[in-house]
This record gives structure tokens, sequence and C-alpha cells, in this order.
């Protein structure tokens, strides 16, 4: 097992106002928040309110068999147009990979909306060489690759 944080910011020529929409919207949230796998296998649940949650499902068909992946956020603060704190929990196959505490805060500037992300994370079951180095990889990677769709989500949105 290991524990670590992961913590990225992104600047998006959006008002905050819209950034909200993005996560707190259920249709607006779900064009740009999934997780990997055939998009026929995808279901996304979005209760948007402290106590509410959030529940994404996939199949992922890798080269050997089928994962299937399960993403859990409860709600624990909102903060309207300014942060999101949720507790996460990743399984894969049923089995607990990833316990996560998360938080989302958004700050308005002249260029648009600062969107920061910071998660501080456990992981359970660790692959590879057991270091935990491609756990590490996977929740950078994946904090990155969910805020490059989020900004290309917006750009659809504010697109004359």
């Amino acid at each position: 097992m290991i524990y670590g944080t992961v913590s990225q910011d992104l600047l998006v020529a959006a008002p905050s106002a819209l950034v909200w929409a993005a996560f707190s919207e259920p249709d607006f949230r779900g064009r740009w928040f999934s997780l990997p796998g055939e998009r026929s296998s995808r279901s996304h649940e979005l209760d948007f309110r402290v106590g509410g949650e959030e529940v994404t499902r996939s199949v992922f068909n890798n080269l050997e068999t089928p994962e299937t992946l399960e993403l859990r956020a409860r709600f624990v603060d909102i903060v309207p147009e300014r942060s999101i704190t949720t507790q996460v929990v990743f399984r894969l196959n049923g089995a607990l990979r990833i316990a996560a505490v998360a938080t989302t805060e958004l700050e308005s500037m002249d260029e648009g909306t600062r969107v920061s992300y910071t998660e501080q994370y456990q992981c359970f079951g660790l692959v590879g060489d057991g270091s935990g180095a491609q756990e590490r990889g996977e929740r950078e990677g994946g904090t990155r690759f969910m805020l490059r769709r989020l900004a290309i989500a917006l750009d659809e949105a504010t697109a004359p």
C-alpha cells in the first residue's frame, strides 16, 4: 500500500459560472468526466449536493481480460463557484484499489478561471514491481487527462 498527493492547476478561458456548471450539471459533467472503457459500457450518476454521490462505471477491455471499473465519490463540502471536496473510492473488479480525499478549487481571474485539483490518496494492491511507481504514475496521468478533458469541454461550450 502507498500514500501520496497529486496536485495540478489549470487556467481556462471561461468564467467561473461556466466552470462550475461543468462540475455540477450532470449532462455537462458527463461530456468530460468518465472512466476509460467501452462507451456502451459506461454509466454515470450525479447527485451534486453535500451528502450526495457521483458513481461512474465502465468495462475496460485490456489485452487479457475485461476489467470492471467503478469510481464512487461522496460530496462532503460544496461552496458554490468556489470549491468541491469529495471522498473517493475506486474499485477494480470489485476490489478496493484507491481511497482518496479530493478538493477542487475555482478562482476567478482576469484571464478566466484557475482550477486547482488536489488529491490525497492511498493505493491498495500494488501492481508491477510493487514499488508503487505505476500507481503514482496513474494518479498523475489520470489527473492531467481529466483536466485536459475539462478544458476541451469548456472550449467547446464557449466556441462561437
